[in-house]
C-alpha cells in the first residue's frame, strides 16, 4: 500500500527522469462522457448510431490509449482522485459534493505539487471547494482560475456570474436576463455558452505560457455532455445552435439529437486545445491527456451504446460506472497508435506528472506511467484498483444493477489469467466476477473461488479508512450519503435539485 508510506528516493534521480525542461501538461476532463459516446473505445455496439469525435480520435491516432483505464463512479470524487492521487478510500471527497466537505489545506493537489515549477491553471468545472473555502482552487495550488467552483452552478450552462480568481462574482454580461431564453438557441445569440467561453480562456492560458520560463500545466475540465440548463427552456443539453445544426435531420430523438452536439462540442473544445499547441510549435513540448469523469446518465443509453458492453452507469461501482478509454498524446515520444492494456487510474495522473516534472516523488495510491509515456518499458503496476461509495438507490444503466443498495466497495485485481471485479454491500454478501470472460459482470463467481474472495476482503479492508463526512458501513453517526450541500447539512441526491 503507496498511502502513508515514506519516500525515501533522492531529488537527484527523480530530476534525471526528464532532461531539460520539463514537459507542458493538459489534462481535459469530459463531464458524464459515456464510454461508448467517443470514437476510440472498444467494445461498442456501433451500428445504431454514432458521434463524430475526430479531435479525440487524432489524440490515440498520435499517442497512447489506454483500454483498461478507470475513473471514479460520480462527479466530486472522481475529481478527488484524480487531483489528489487518492483512491476513494483515501480521498476527502468521497460522495457527491466538494461544497459539503471540501478539499483540506493538507490535501495535496497535481497543481499543489507543481506549482512554483510550473505555472498552473484551471479553466471550467471544479466541485472540490467553494470560494473561500480550503478546497478553493487557488489555495489548492492553482496560479489561475476561472470557472464554477461548486459542481452545482455548473449545471447552469449559461451563467450570469463566474469565479475569476479572487473575484466570486465575475459578471459574465452576455448572460444577463434580457439574452436568456429561447433566444439564446438562435442562429446569431447574444449569450455565452460556458464550454465556448471555457474553449477560448483555455487557449488564451496556452498561448500566454507557451514560451515562458516555466512550463505549463492546464486543467481543462469542462461541463459537457453534463446535463445543463438554460432559465426559460425545457431542454436537458441546451447546445448552441452551432452544434445543434449538424445533428437537427437525425432520426433519433429531440434528446439526443441535442447530446450528441453536445459531445461533438466536447471533440471541437479538444481540437481547439490541439490546433492551438499546433500553431505555436510545442505538440512536442507538451502532453496532452484526455477522459471522461465517470459513467454516462440522463438519457436514454442504447441509441449510442452510451455505457458500451458494461454494467451500469454514473454512480455505479459496475464497470458501466468507472470504465474509461484514456487517451494520451506526446508528439516525438509516444509512438503512435499505442494501444495498452496496462491498467490505469485517475490517481495515477499525479505521480506521472510529478515524475514528468522531474521532482521528488509525493505518496499517494498512484502508479506513475511516465516510463510508458516516454517509450520505456512499465514495470509498475497495481496491486488493486479500489472504490467506496454511499448510493441508497439501485443504479440501473442498459443493464441493471446486480449488488443491493448501501454503502458499496469495490476492487479490481489481475491474478493469472483472470481479472477480477469484486463488489460488496454494506460489509456482507460479496459478488465476484472474472472480466476476461464476463464483461458485463454478469456470473456471479464468489461460491467457486472462496480464496479470491478472502483476497478481495483483504483488499477492501485494507483500502478503506475511515473519514469524518462520509458515511461507511462502520459508521454510527450521522453523515452524508451521496448528497448535496446546503446550509442545513445534508441534502437530497444532486440530480434532484437545480
Amino acid at each position: 500500500m503507496r498511502y502513508f508510506t515514506t519516500v525515501v528516493a533522492v531529488c537527484l534521480a527523480c530530476c534525471a527522469a526528464v532532461e531539460g525542461k520539463p514537459p507542458n501538461i493538459i489534462f481535459i476532463l469530459s463531464d458524464d462522457l459515456g464510454f461508448g459516446d467517443y470514437s476510440i473505445s472498444n467494445p461498442v455496439n456501433r451500428t445504431t448510431a454514432t458521434i463524430p469525435t475526430p479531435n479525440i480520435q487524432s489524440l490515440a491516432d498520435n499517442g497512447i490509449k489506454f483500454n483498461r483505464s478507470y475513473s471514479g463512479p460520480v462527479c466530486a470524487p472522481s475529481r478527488c482522485t484524480l487531483m489528489t492521487g487518492l483512491h476513494m478510500g483515501h480521498c476527502t471527497i468521497r460522495g457527491n459534493d466538494g461544497s459539503y466537505s471540501p478539499l483540506l489545506s493538507t490535501d495535496i493537489t497535481v497543481a499543489k505539487a507543481l506549482q512554483g515549477v510550473y505555472v498552473t491553471g484551471l479553466v471550467g468545472k471544479w466541485g472540490l471547494g467553494d470560494f473561500n473555502t480550503t478546497g478553493y482552487p487557488l489555495a489548492q495550488g492553482f496560479d489561475y482560475f476561472i470557472g464554477q467552483d461548486s459542481q452545482v452552478s455548473c449545471h447552469n450552462w449559461y451563467p450570469s456570474v463566474l469565479q475569476n480568481g479572487t473575484d466570486d462574482q465575475c459578471e459574465i454580461a452576455a448572460n444577463g436576463p434580457a439574452n436568456l431564453g429561447t433566444k439564446c438557441l438562435e442562429s446569431n445569440p447574444g449569450c455565452k455558452w460556458a464550454n465556448d467561453l471555457y474553449s477560448e480562456k483555455a487557449v488564451e492560458f496556452i498561448e500566454r505560457n507557451a514560451n515562458g520560463e516555466k512550463p505549463f500545466f492546464l486543467y481543462l475540465s469542462t461541463t459537457t455532455p453534463h446535463s445543463g440548463n438554460l432559465k426559460g427552456v425545457v431542454n436537458e443539453y441546451p447546445t448552441p445552435f452551432q452544434y445543434y445544426e449538424k445533428f437537427s435531420d437525425e432520426s433519433y430523438s429531440a434528446q439526443l439529437r441535442y447530446f450528441a452536439s453536445a459531445v461533438w462540442a466536447q471533440d471541437i473544445m479538444v481540437g481547439s486545445v490541439l490546433q492551438t499547441l499546433r500553431d505555436l510549435s510545442i505538440e512536442e513540448d507538451t502532453v496532452v491527456w484526455f477522459s471522461g469523469d465517470n459513467g454516462p446518465d440522463d438519457h436514454q443509453l442504447d441509441v449510442f451504446d452510451d455505457p458500451g458492453y458494461f454494467r451500469g452507469k454514473k454512480r455505479s461501482l459496475h464497470e458501466g460506472g468507472t470504465r474509461q478509454t484514456i487517451a494520451v498524446q506526446w508528439k516525438n515520444h509516444i509512438k503512435p497508435s499505442t494501444s495498452s492494456n496496462h491498467i490505469l487510474a485517475f490517481w495515477d495522473f499525479l505521480p506521472t506528472a510529478v515524475e514528468l516534472a522531474g521532482l521528488p516523488p509525493i505518496a499517494t495510491d498512484g502508479v506513475s506511467v511516465a516510463d510508458l509515456l516516454q517509450g520505456n518499458a512499465q514495470t509498475k503496476t497495481h496491486e488493486y484498483l479500489y472504490w467506496e461509495f454511499c448510493m441508497e438507490s439501485a443504479i440501473n444503466g442498459i443493464l441493471p444493477q446486480q449488488y443491493p443498495p448501501g454503502w458499496i466497495q469495490a476492487v479490481r485485481f489481475d491474478q493469472g489469467e483472470h481479472e477480477w471485479k469484486a463488489i460488496r454491500s454494506n460489509k456482507q454478501k460479496m459478488y465476484l466476477y472474472d472480466l476476461v470472460s464476463d464483461i458485463s459482470e454478469s456470473v456471479d463467481l464468489a461460491g467457486q473461488n472462496p480464496g479470491v474472495v478472502a483476497t478481495a476482503v483483504s483488499y477492501m479492508e485494507d483500502a478503506h479508512v475511515e473519514n469524518t463526512y462520509w458515511v461507511s458501513a462502520n459508521s454510527s453517526s450521522e453523515r452524508c450519503c451521496n448528497a448535496c450541500y446546503n446550509h442545513a447539512g445534508c441534502a437530497s441526491p444532486c440530480w434532484h435539485q437545480n
